[in-house]
């Protein structure tokens, strides 16, 4: 199956996708506890709702054609005190990566560490 894929930041309006995407990602993981994942997904719609608007949190989707988001990838910062190996301080935590299985063969990829590259105000820290 060949399908054109275009990554792109996501959005507040992007927030159902990022939702549902990251609930498959834990249902691979083996979470199955209906009531456990309804909880967590209303828990990171919240989340996403306040930290997207304030710079908190970034996420890429994977977006068919069609408009369906395939797959996603994401990074927040925490905020460390700055060292000599890191006068920001910030350090970057990658998470919520996740494809769609009938996308994920060889030759599709969820966005990559590197499309992150510049976030963090163009540090690279």
């Amino acid at each position: 199956m060949v399908v054109e894929i275009t990554i792109r930041q996501a959005a507040v309006a992007d927030i159902a996708d990022l939702v549902r995407l990251r609930r498959m990602m834990f249902e691979a993981m083996g979470y199955s506890d209906p009531a456990q994942l309804d909880t967590s997904d209303a828990a990171a719609a919240a989340y996403f709702a306040s930290a997207i608007p304030a710079g908190e949190f970034h996420g890429w989707l994977a977006v068919t054609p069609a408009g369906e988001a395939v797959s996603s990838g994401s990074v927040a910062f925490d905020q460390h005190p700055p060292g000599p190996g890191n006068l920001s301080g910030q350090v970057g935590y990658i998470m919520n990566v996740v494809t769609y299985p009938p996308l994920s063969p060889a030759g599709r990829r969820a966005p990559h560490h590197a499309d992150y590259a510049g976030v963090a105000g163009g540090t690279g820290n």
